[in-house]
């Protein structure tokens, strides 16, 4: 049986809800536990993109103490970082781009 996000992520929300456990949920409701897992990541992925907005997917920050003086860390999308202890502001320009 093909699946379709539109069927699997209500799915997934019914089973945060339930308090059931993976394996119980999926085998009251005819699924493999492999696929309600690879389906439950899929949503996880989704929900995770979807907090970045369209606009905008920089987060302002704070300087949180003198330690940090000068310091700018870059996290990108991929979860890749990247770290200036001396920042450059046309280098930073340019990564973003």
């Amino acid at each position: 049986m093909q699946r379709s996000k539109d069927t699997m992520f209500p799915l997934i929300e019914q089973w945060e809800r339930s308090g059931q456990s993976q394996s119980d949920f999926a085998q009251t409701h005819g699924l493999k536990l492999s696929c309600f897992s690879y389906w439950r990541s899929v949503y996880l992925r989704a929900q995770e993109d979807s907090s970045y907005s369209a606009s905008s997917n920089f987060i302002a920050v704070e300087q949180s103490s003198a330690r940090t003086a000068g310091m700018v860390e870059l996290i990108f999308p991929s979860g890749a970082r990247a770290i200036f202890y001396q920042a450059n502001a046309d280098l930073i320009r340019a990564l973003v781009r």
